[in-house]
């Protein structure tokens, strides 16, 4: 479950809207709390965030439904969470490129122990992936599918959190 933190203190009345940081594209490395980062902040958007990896068969047959969700949808921003370990990244990378994937939002989970961090930071996670998280633009995980998604899983998910 996450558990954010409460923070209380004074803020300057303004009427510009706050402004929200951009996503980087291409492969980023995070650990544990980067990854909280990632799962928790408001962003401007709903989010999906897919974990998979190179040896897993159906992460990869979901890649494709993931990527068209991803170029169809400008209300919604995809990031693929790698879970390779960091000596196969370049595998990891030939894949996507593979897939059509290259210049998408890949976050890469490193060392030590890349499972210990998704234990740590998804609620429900049943220690296999494919996993597939939606977050709301508030930064709030909305669902958690431990299966590989389609796109009728992925619009009924993103119409609940969307205004």
């Amino acid at each position: 479950m996450f558990r954010p933190f409460l923070v209380v203190g004074l803020m300057a009345c303004s009427s510009a809207p706050p402004e929200v940081p951009a996503l980087a594209t291409g492969w980023v490395d995070v650990d544990g709390a980067g990854l909280h980062d990632e799962l928790t902040a408001a962003r401007g958007n709903a989010r999906i965030v897919n974990f998979w990896a190179t040896w897993c068969g159906p992460c990869l047959r979901e890649l494709p439904v993931l990527t068209a969700y991803d170029d169809a949808h400008d209300n919604v921003d995809v990031s693929y969470v790698s879970i390779d370990h960091p000596s196969v990244r370049s595998r990891g990378e030939s894949v996507l490129t593979d897939h059509g994937l290259g210049g998408r939002r890949v976050l890469h989970l490193g060392e030590p122990d890349p499972t210990a961090t998704l234990v740590q930071n998804i609620e429900g996670w049943n220690n296999s992936i494919p996993v597939t998280l939606i977050i709301s633009p508030a930064g709030q995980t909305m669902a958690t599918y431990t299966y590989a998604v389609d796109t009728s899983i992925l619009d009924a998910a993103i119409a609940r959190v969307t205004p």
